[in-house]
């Protein structure tokens, strides 16, 4: 299903070299093929409502004068919010090393707020090198920090002039355009009559597209002023991580992308990024540090010409391997009989487990059953539901204990998921993964295939797997070793970054 898809992305791409995506000196390809591959944000109803602002020009004249005051009002509120935070502006004195942490990717380490992918390089750098380093927080809210702060104030600017044209415009008032794409309407329609059967909105298209441009003139002026010699970032396909990274490369300042998840030939934002001019690929980041040797290669491979990856390691991992070595955490985990078999299962989004699971772990009472529940996509009502259709009194569902993954790993042997990345890092520590489902099993084919995951289709496959007691027996290991890591990554930032 994945692959198919991945597939259809790319024979769009080869056939699609006589459309123009260029506005502003911008090519926009790889930015349209990352929306194309996560379009679920922008598919639409055919009966949706168009955007409340985009009225029609036959209404009255207390409507528009309704409208007029509302925007108004609108206006005389971001004044004086800007006004008033004024005491925050930029701070820009000139740094070595900028790195962009985003709010997926926080949790809070002696009372501090970190960053689980770019705090342990900051750390090791800071601790190799003498640096001036500095965290840009890019929080999706006004309190996320001093450049989140001044994005979201940006966005409001834009929606305040794109309401006020748009309401000149039912007046029948011209007005000009932000942003001209020749072909860009051309383009939506062709992939609505492909194969590939996406419909999207044209007018929120344009609308990102639009804030792009802005973001990426505001990081153009912020990084003239902090003059960073290299940038890090991680999940660098986000709109404004998009403008962080097209600004800073076009200014020449390297990037480099810090793998969060899983990387796999059919990974969208990582993988055959050949096919287009090079100056569309200031989009991309110029280094990728990996995980594991396979996803390195499979980078240079594919799109080595436009992004090169290093295999360095999951120093996310190492870190939380060496926290519990060095301080065993003292939690719920403790009181569990180590004597008996224990299972991790781990969720992968808001819904329930596939039927499989569940009947599988209310028919094997013998086992210790974890369900830890997705941090991102649980809620009370989810946990409840749980709660409701594993009653057994050997499953332990988690959801608000403060309990990460890492913490199950000494315990556990077994980890079952449908497609969780918590399998690659079970792997590393010695558990034995057993995939469920299609999309499991689409996504660690390689895995399966050279039988290091196992794959189910029933319970009744499940069960089968467990009864082979050997599973259980498995030495647990810690093969990511904290000094190897730490001195590839060295060996790359003095051979690629080259700051004395």
């Amino acid at each position: 299903m994945i692959k198919k898809k991945f597939k259809d992305l790319l024979g769009i791409q080869e056939r699609l070299k006589f459309f123009s995506f260029k506005h502003a000196q911008l090519d926009f390809w790889p930015f349209l093929r990352i929306t194309v591959a996560y379009n679920d944000n922008l598919e639409r109803k055919k009966n949706q409502k168009e955007e409340f602002w985009k009225f029609n020009q036959s209404i009255g004249f207390k409507k528009h004068l309704g409208l007029f005051l509302f925007f108004r009002r609108l206006y005389f509120i971001a004044k004086k919010q800007n006004s008033g935070s004024r005491k925050n502006s930029l701070q820009n004195e000139p740094v070595d090393v900028l790195f962009f942490s985003s709010t997926q990717a926080v949790k809070k380490k002696n009372g501090k707020k970190i960053n689980i992918w770019t705090s342990p390089i900051f750390d090791i750098l800071a601790a190799n090198f003498r640096l001036k380093q500095e965290t840009i927080e890019m929080y999706e809210n006004i309190d996320g920090g001093e450049v989140s702060q001044a994005l979201v104030k940006n966005r409001n600017k834009y929606y305040l002039q794109k309401s006020y044209k748009h309401l000149l415009s039912a007046f029948g008032l011209k007005t000009d355009s932000v942003l001209e794409m020749e072909g860009l309407k051309d383009f939506i329609g062709y992939l609505e009559n492909s194969e590939f059967g996406v419909t999207f909105s044209a007018g929120s298209l344009e609308q990102r597209l639009e804030l792009l441009v802005n973001n990426v003139k505001f990081f153009n002026k912020f990084f003239s002023a902090k003059k960073p010699k290299v940038i890090f970032t991680h999940a660098f396909y986000s709109d404004d991580f998009l403008a962080v990274v097209y600004a800073a490369r076009s200014m020449g300042i390297p990037v480099v992308e810090i793998q969060h998840g899983l990387i796999r030939p059919y990974s969208f934002a990582y993988t055959h990024w050949n096919s287009r001019d090079s100056a569309s690929m200031f989009f991309v980041p110029d280094y990728c540090l990996t995980h594991d040797e396979g996803t390195a290669e499979l980078i240079n491979e594919t799109s080595g010409n436009y992004m090169k990856a290093f295999y360095t390691g999951n120093f996310n991992l190492l870190e939380e391997l060496r926290e519990r070595k060095e301080n065993p955490s003292e939690n719920i985990l403790k009181n569990e009989n180590k004597e008996l078999r224990h299972i991790l299962v781990t969720t992968t989004n808001g819904e329930l487990l596939s039927e499989k699971i569940i009947t599988a772990i209310n028919k094997d009472s013998q086992y210790i059953w974890h369900v830890k529940l997705h941090p991102r996509y649980s809620s009370d009502a989810l946990y409840a539901q749980y709660k409701s259709i594993l009653p057994g009194q050997n499953v332990r569902i988690y959801y608000k204990e403060n309990l990460s993954v890492y913490d199950f790993f000494e315990l556990c042997s077994v980890h079952i998921t449908e497609f969780s990345y918590v399998a690659i890092e079970a792997q590393v520590v010695g558990l034995t993964n057993i995939i469920i489902g299609e999309i499991g099993r689409d996504i660690f084919s390689d895995e399966i295939e050279k039988g290091i995951f196992y794959s189910c289709a029933t319970e009744e496959d499940i069960a089968k797997v467990l009864a082979d007691y050997r599973i259980f027996d498995n030495d647990k290991k810690n093969s990511f070793q904290a000094d190897q890591a730490e001195q590839r990554l060295l060996k790359f930032f003095k051979k690629e970054i080259l700051i004395n």
